[in-house]
């Protein structure tokens, strides 16, 4: 399978869980949210992991410095996600704001990778950078829509 068609079934699963999350479970304490989705993600993992070994896939797990930022990257990933969903639970936002603001992606991976990595943006880069900030900026301009229900 192709990296655009991972990365798109990425999207569209993420898009189905802000809908769950703004529909249903805005109400609850967005630390125990985030608990449960970990604890639902960790026999997926599990199940991912025997089919690899089943099948004879090579598991390289990571390891010296690597490992290290393994649980760097989860802990970022853990406070990602508590303050996504905290966007709902805790905020009052809604799923129109909280995916429009997740468009200034881009923006943030392009700042980050010129001051981690000293990578600059090519010109398609940096268009995509202005349509993101153009985009998040004519949604705000518009205003919030109506959480869904």
């Amino acid at each position: 399978m192709s990296p655009v068609l991972y990365a798109v079934i990425g999207v569209f699963l993420y898009a189905t869980q802000n809908i769950i999350i703004d529909a249903k479970l805005r109400p609850y304490s967005t630390g125990a949210v985030v608990l449960l989705f970990y604890v639902a993600m960790f026999p997926w993992a599990l199940a991912t992991l025997a089919k690899m070994k089943f099948s004879g896939q090579a598991i390289v797990w990571p390891s010296g410095s690597a490992l290290w930022l393994t649980f760097l990257a989860g802990t970022v990933f853990y406070f990602a996600d508590y303050f996504y969903v905290g966007a709902y639970n805790n905020a009052g936002g809604n799923v129109f704001m909280v995916t429009v603001c997740a468009g200034l992606m881009p923006v943030f991976i392009a700042f980050l990778a010129l001051v981690l990595t000293a990578t600059v943006p090519n010109l398609y880069q940096a268009g995509a950078i202005l349509l993101a900030i153009g985009a998040v900026w004519l949604a705000a301009k518009g205003g919030v829509s109506a959480p869904v229900k």
